[in-house]
């Protein structure tokens, strides 16, 4: 693996999980040779990302012209081809499987109905020109649009863009804009693009002032970051699907699904919780749902003197929620105090709804306690003034 696309899998472990990244990509043939399926992936569900990664050798680099050489030959040509090569292996393999960064193989084969999004990152040398280092997309009659970033850029799109739902809304923005105003000079600016983004997406006219509401994004992620939360929850996981055990990962798509304000009422109500069990006060589960996505969250407090009754309590709150409002799935983690430490349990279900005279029953007897649901839509992002 080079430096380039080492760094590369860095920054998308930090966006995208270590779950649903992928940097093991050699396919095995049947005639005992192996072929690269591509730099890296992500797949997450619905959203799939194809990387090829190219880098230039500081001992290599000459001048300007041997820099643009290199450009045309290795980005502009033999980058452009592997990512052909890429679509055809997910229209052609039956089976490909590759290995997370955890360490977890997957058939990644099953994500070859999903719309792919194609991806080169390079690092070139310091004499390549400005004009060069500029370019946003690469164009193929047989590839599509193929989206070119130097690793610079998209280290800092990263930066900005905190959830895996973000960078996938922005790649399709970001095409949309390059299509309707390519011959613009200022969408050759990743910070334009991005101010814009954050601003509108209503991509019908370009606005210089975009460009000076790039330094007003709101960058603390404390609000929205989940990895401290997440990171040893692996054990401690009560999973129904349809009647069988699964696995942690249904859990953490959909996290890694919610956009940065759906994660602030995530971490808001976490917080709380713990609060909660850290007073070892009586509490009502803390609730929200995500329309966009279908899936519903309870979080929920267990007392000391009743801290035993955790994994019923869990599982009766997340099925009254999800059956309340007919979810497709519903998320669930309970806390309790143990000493001076916190035992921490998730749940998570995916049922499909049918009529329940028990369930019908807790709704009733739960009415006294919760006011009507209320859905509101927040701003995406916030500008500072």
């Amino acid at each position: 693996m080079t430096a380039s696309e080492r760094l590369l899998t860095i920054i998308n472990n930090s966006v995208f999980f270590k779950e649903f990244t992928y940097s093991e990509n050699q396919i095995f043939q049947e005639d005992g040779n192996t072929k690269e399926l591509a730099d890296n992936i992500v797949w997450l569900d619905d959203l799939l990302l194809v990387y090829q990664v190219k880098g230039r050798e500081s001992q290599h680099i000459k001048d300007t012209q041997s820099e643009e050489k290199w450009f045309e030959r290795t980005i502009v040509g033999k980058a452009k081809r592997q990512i052909k090569d890429t679509i055809n292996f997910f229209q052609t393999w039956q089976k490909l499987l590759v290995t997370n960064e955890r360490g977890q193989t997957v058939d990644i084969a099953k994500a070859a109905g999903q719309k792919l999004i194609k991806l080169v990152i390079f690092e070139p040398g310091s004499e390549l020109l400005e004009h060069k280092k500029n370019i946003k997309f690469l164009e193929s009659s047989t590839a599509g649009l193929i989206h070119l970033f130097h690793i610079q850029d998209y280290q800092m799109v990263c930066r900005y863009l905190v959830t895996p739902s973000e960078p996938a809304e922005y790649l399709q923005f970001r095409k949309e804009i390059y299509l309707r105003h390519k011959d613009h000079p200022i969408i050759r600016k990743e910070e334009y693009l991005l101010g814009h983004f954050f601003t509108t997406q209503d991509i019908t006219a370009i606005n210089q002032d975009f460009l000076n509401n790039f330094g007003k994004i709101d960058t603390d992620s404390g609000h929205f970051e989940v990895g401290s939360i997440l990171h040893n929850f692996f054990n401690k996981v009560a999973l129904y699907e349809n009647g069988r055990e699964t696995d942690y990962h249904f859990i953490l798509k959909e996290i890694a699904k919610l956009n940065r304000n759906e994660l602030v009422a995530f971490n808001s109500r976490y917080r709380e919780t713990i609060q909660n069990v850290q007073a070892d006060k009586f509490a009502l589960p803390l609730r929200f749902v995500v329309p966009r996505t279908g899936c519903g969250f309870v979080f929920v407090t267990m007392q000391r003197h009743n801290k035993e009754h955790w994994y019923n309590a869990l599982l009766n709150f997340v099925d009254t929620y999800h059956y309340k409002h007919e979810l497709d799935k519903c998320i669930g983690v309970v806390m309790a105090k143990d000493g001076n430490w916190f035992n921490i349990n998730w749940a998570f279900t995916a049922v499909k709804w049918e009529f329940n005279e028990e369930l019908e029953q807790a709704l009733v007897d739960e009415a006294e306690f919760y006011d009507d649901s209320e859905l509101r839509l927040l701003p995406r992002y916030k500008l500072s003034n």
